[in-house]
């Protein structure tokens, strides 16, 4: 990382790894693990891994870095969970007051101090009686979701030591990857797009020499 006017923070170098959609997420996890691996992690002083609320990647993410490295749901993906459950404990317009209130004190709380203040909520909206089965259903589903990442949601830690609270980095580069291999009128083979995406990746990263045999 480095900093830039006011206090941003840019990210000074940025390595990619890619694999097809059909990857299964072991032969993922072994893949991504092996580049960590290459680039430096296991000498790094601190490691953190980002990402957003699939199941699959944190599944990975215990079986591959858990030992190695401080695990981080991205803030934003989390803060559309807690919209989700601000709408299922304050539904309609009538309580569109309290539910504003009640996001921005959370939503607040949890990027400057973690999250605390943001399960003692959960476990209040728990002990109320909602007699609506579908509101019941989502305030159940959003506190089970926050209940399995309340160790990954130190974002106080994370913004002291000037690690991203947002896998924005990530996401960025699936949009670019998507308008490289998406375009209209685009079709692949499955072995001709897995040989693109891989020579994709090596001049993304600038190693496009590893294509080629030095010469005798």
């Amino acid at each position: 990382m480095a900093e830039e006017n006011k206090g941003r923070r840019l990210l000074i170098s940025k390595h990619i790894d890619a694999t097809p959609a059909q990857t299964i997420p072991v032969d993922f996890g072994r893949k991504v693990q092996d580049e960590a691996e290459r680039m430096g992690m296991n000498r790094a002083a601190k490691v953190y891994v980002i990402m957003d609320g699939g199941v699959y990647l944190w599944g990975v993410f215990k079986d591959r870095f858990a030992n190695i490295a401080v695990g981080q749901l991205d803030y934003y993906h989390a803060s559309q969970h807690l919209h989700a459950l601000a709408e299922a404990l304050f539904p309609g317009q009538t309580q569109m007051n309290d539910r504003d209130a009640w996001l921005r004190r959370l939503l607040k709380n949890l990027k400057t101090w973690g999250p605390k203040t943001l399960m003692d909520a959960i476990a209040e909206a728990e002990r109320m009686k909602i007699e609506d089965n579908e509101r019941q259903g989502i305030v159940r589903r959003e506190s089970e979701y926050f209940k399995s990442h309340v160790n990954h949601m130190d974002y106080r830690t994370a913004k002291k030591e000037g690690v991203p609270i947002g896998s924005g980095a990530m996401e960025s580069q699936c949009s670019q990857n998507q308008n490289r291999f998406k375009r209209r009128g685009q079709f692949w083979s499955k072995d001709g797009f897995a040989s693109f995406l891989l020579a994709y990746v090596w001049y993304t990263n600038d190693e496009l020499t590893y294509l080629y045999q030095k010469a005798s």
